[in-house]
């Protein structure tokens, strides 16, 4: 069988990633690997067994597809249940997090190329968030 041509007429090759090989641990916005990239996109992995922190980006829309499991995203918009074969879409600046709700929640998350960096560095993640905060019910 001959190898397909990208649409730059590059000849592309085939992979198989077994994410489920990869190490579970985590949440869902820390604990996502890059599983390939280009110059227009990134496509991340995360097996999280822990609640996300508080989390928002700045930069764009979040997508992410629910590969396996149930999870609640919880936002200001307030808690949905999510699960298996779910797309998620949050809007930009919107305050979330996820809490598993089964043991291992795993997702795929497809990110713009150069403009996003494949996990939010810590400061993002630790700048308080007071009003989402006591939306959420969170600790403080």
């Amino acid at each position: 069988m001959p190898t397909p041509a990208c649409a730059t007429s590059i000849p592309c090759s085939r992979a198989h990633f077994r994410t489920h090989e990869l190490a579970v641990g985590g949440d869902l916005v820390t604990g996502r690997r890059l599983l390939v990239a280009n110059d227009d996109v990134r496509i991340l992995y995360a097996a999280a067994d822990l609640p996300s922190a508080l989390y928002r980006n700045a930069i764009g829309d979040e997508l992410v597809y629910i590969e396996d499991g149930q999870a609640v995203l919880e936002s200001v918009f307030g808690a949905l249940a999510v699960g298996a074969g779910d797309y998620v879409v949050i809007p930009t600046s919107t305050t979330h997090r996820f809490v598993p709700q089964t043991g291992v929640v795993r997702a795929l998350i497809p990110r713009g190329g150069r403009s996003h960096s494949p996990t939010p560095p810590l400061s993002l993640l630790r700048r308080p968030v007071p009003r989402a905060r006591a939306l959420l019910g969170a600790a403080t």
